[in-house]
């Protein structure tokens, strides 16, 4: 098994398919070796999902209030 790190969240359903365990010890995912490249290339070309402060952004990058109240100005802005 291979570990995956990275904006693997959105990535997450196509790496369990692939064979891939999450690993919540160490927040990375444990794949096959045999499909470690793939794996590695469904997360290179994840669309970036969350940023520091923990909250989701919106399609496009739109700016929002994150869950803890924080203004998070979007890729767009």
């Amino acid at each position: 098994m291979i570990s995956i790190s990275g904006n693997t969240y959105a990535v997450r359903t196509q790496l369990a398919a692939l064979g891939g365990k999450w690993n919540a010890a160490t927040k990375q995912w444990m794949v096959p070796a045999d499909r470690a490249a793939e794996a590695r290339k469904l997360v290179a070309g994840a669309a970036k999902t969350s940023n520091r402060n923990g909250g989701l952004r919106y399609k496009d990058g739109m700016s929002y209030y994150d869950r803890n109240g924080c203004f998070v100005l979007g890729d767009d802005d």
